[in-house]
């Protein structure tokens, strides 16, 4: 997990908290300056932005940039036969750490 340079920046300078940093970290690089950006609200008579709670960008992120696997484009039927398939090669394989 690495931070862009404006998001440690905001980091290190405490504009932003650790758990917005955290969230953010997480996120593919391309996408931490748009996460950033969500962290901030100014209203209409505000003269400065202010941080929202990190529970806000964590509902943002989960709304934007997670993928619903409900969505997807292949039939989890089929990823989930996949998945069992290698399941069962990885408990008889002898290179296993189960065997060590």
């Amino acid at each position: 997990m690495q931070l862009i340079s404006a998001v440690a920046e905001a980091f290190l300078a405490e504009r932003i908290t650790v758990s917005h940093a955290s969230l953010i970290a997480r996120l593919p690089q391309e996408s931490q300056a748009e996460a950033h950006e969500q962290c901030w609200s100014k209203d209409w008579q505000d003269k400065e932005p202010h941080l929202l709670p990190a529970k806000h960008l964590a509902a943002w992120i989960q709304a934007n940039l997670y993928l619903v696997l409900m969505d997807a484009a292949f039939s989890l039927h089929d990823l989930h036969a996949s998945l069992r398939n290698r399941i069962v090669f990885l408990q008889s394989c002898r290179l296993s750490s189960r065997f060590l």
